[in-house]
């Protein structure tokens, strides 16, 4: 999926993710799991980039 308003996701970075992911879960009264799906997006990187 495309939204011109994201940064897409394999250069998003932890800060970025948190500060979005935040702000839906706030926005939809939703658990907070922000640190759980945060270090997902962020292993998921490495399909990508590798370890560097």
């Amino acid at each position: 999926m495309y939204s011109p308003w994201l940064i897409p996701g394999p250069v998003q970075t932890a800060s970025y993710i948190t500060a979005l992911r935040t702000s839906i879960r706030n926005r939809r009264g939703l658990i907070d799991d922000v640190p759980e799906a945060v270090k997902v997006r962020v292993e998921k990187q490495q399909i990508v980039y590798g370890n560097q």
